[in-house]
């Protein structure tokens, strides 16, 4: 059980930037993107453009 706890740090790092990508999508949507939004992270959250 100790394992399963140290499992989803790494995990949650990934978790995390699809958040953030899916965030970044939608302020790009809005046009509020931020100069912070890398094009390598737009090309990645393409995918999620799709789902909708």
């Amino acid at each position: 059980m100790e394992m399963t706890m140290e499992t989803p740090r790494p995990r949650k790092t990934d978790l995390a930037a699809e958040v953030e990508q899916a965030t970044v999508m939608a302020e790009l949507m809005r046009g509020e993107a931020p100069v912070s939004g890398a094009p390598l992270e737009e090309e990645r959250c393409v995918p999620l453009i799709i789902l909708p």
